[in-house]
């Protein structure tokens, strides 16, 4: 609402114009709610933690695992644990996926695991390893989303986490993904907001200046 006051010597005269929203602005928020629902989201951050203990839930945590997109395409991927060092690890992806920079230990072996379930990407650390480490998942240009590393379906659970000496403790562990909207949701939410700003700005000037109008026309102004 705009409220226009004028002065004069015996009264003051106000005018109020309230307008509703324009038509083309809520069609332009409903539009934009639709399309920001509507566009894909990409997961570039995710999370494991190994809670299930040989099939168990744990009271405690055994360790966990991050998975973060890189701007290249390929996935940073960072592995602690809580119960020792690190024997062997898995993950339940589509296909044997490539897996690269270490650190800070160097694995015996890059394969898979299988214990009854079917972990196609992981390493072996017979005693290279601490209880720590990172590495790198895939080739550049490789994925898109976090999430594209896992989805095999050929385990129950999305890591496996197995300490050393590797014999008897099996840990596992689901993902909790972070998603976050595409650059072209992003875009849009930008220049809707900046129409909407500029909607509010030009309704706010012609409201003003039917005020001064009205006040005009209700005083006139004596050329004597």
């Amino acid at each position: 609402m705009t409220t226009c006051i004028r002065y004069s010597q015996s009264r003051k005269t106000s005018f109020s114009l309230a307008k509703p929203v324009s038509g083309k602005v809520t069609a332009l928020i409903a539009s934009m709610a639709f399309f920001l629902t509507a566009l894909p989201a990409h997961a570039d951050f995710l999370f494991g933690d190994f809670t299930f203990l040989n099939g168990s839930v744990s009271a405690v945590s055994g360790g966990h695992v991050t998975f973060a997109l890189n701007s290249n395409g390929t996935i940073a991927a960072s592995l602690t644990s809580f119960v020792g060092p690190i024997y062997g690890f898995g993950f339940d992806s589509v296909g044997d996926l490539p897996q690269s920079n270490f650190s800070p230990g160097l694995p015996d072996d890059t394969a898979g695991w299988t214990n009854g379930d079917l972990y196609q990407s992981g390493f072996l650390c017979v005693f290279s390893c601490g209880v720590s480490e990172t590495w790198t998942i895939g080739n550049p240009g490789d994925f898109s989303s976090v999430t594209q590393a896992l989805g095999g379906g050929t385990a129950t659970y999305d890591f496996l986490l197995i300490p050393r000496p590797g014999c008897c403790d099996l840990w596992t562990g689901n993902a909790v993904v972070t998603e976050a909207p595409e650059p072209a949701a992003l875009f849009l939410l930008a220049t809707g907001l900046g129409i909407m700003r500029l909607s509010g700005w030009r309704r706010k000037r012609q409201a003003l200046r039917r005020c001064r109008s009205r006040a005009q026309s209700t005083h006139p102004v004596s050329t004597y």
